[in-house]
């Protein structure tokens, strides 16, 4: 290092974490938009786990998820009911890619991701059959509620996970929540 200055491999890390500073600060404040897909739980929305069952096989069409006879042992497939409150005429979109549920099996902590959603609907006795991701892992899989649905205050909807344990102890469900919803990233996308 000669003189007193930054030695010049800091200066580049120092000039490159502010360029990226000021270039977030500048891209974050020409978004303009609102993130999408977002259950706003502070417009009075709630959701609770009211159910957990386990299950071998779920069947979507031609389509199917099942446990392989060699992990049955080990292994089912668990459907969670989710009963969210909301507002008369509140339309909601459920993607797959948000939802987790984080369970103990044992004394170990766990954490599944959504494999399958229902439909929404607005009685916990109906019918709800469960979609499948076209892709794997939950991919862009999402449920909206229909006309009834959006007019009920009360909805229920079923999730999918997959390889759970036997022993499962305490469950609870997550919803991903955008960290900053007045302000977004402004990407310019990519091209081929």
């Amino acid at each position: 290092m000669k003189g007193k200055g930054i030695p010049a491999p800091l200066k580049h890390v120092f000039f490159t974490a502010l360029s990226m500073v000021v270039l977030s600060t500048v891209c974050l404040g020409q978004s303009g938009r609102e993130a999408p897909l977002v259950l706003d739980f502070q417009q009075g929305i709630k959701a609770e786990l009211t159910g957990l069952v386990f299950v071998d096989e779920v069947r979507d069409g031609t389509r199917w998820m099942r446990i392989n006879a060699d992990k049955k042992d080990k292994y089912r497939l668990g459907i969670a009911t989710l009963r969210i409150s909301k507002p008369a005429g509140t339309r909601l979109t459920l993607a797959c890619a948000d939802v987790t549920l984080h369970y103990y099996h044992g004394e170990n902590n766990e954490v599944a991701p959504c494999e399958g959603l229902s439909s929404f609907v607005s009685s916990a006795d109906s019918d709800r059959d469960i979609s499948l991701s076209t892709t794997n892992g939950p991919g862009f899989l999402k449920k909206q509620t229909s006309v009834r649905a959006t007019e009920a205050t009360t909805v229920y909807i079923d999730v999918l996970f997959g390889y759970m344990e036997q022993d499962v102890g305490g469950a609870w469900v997550a919803i991903g929540q955008v960290c900053d919803r007045e302000k977004g990233f402004a990407s310019s996308g990519w091209k081929p």
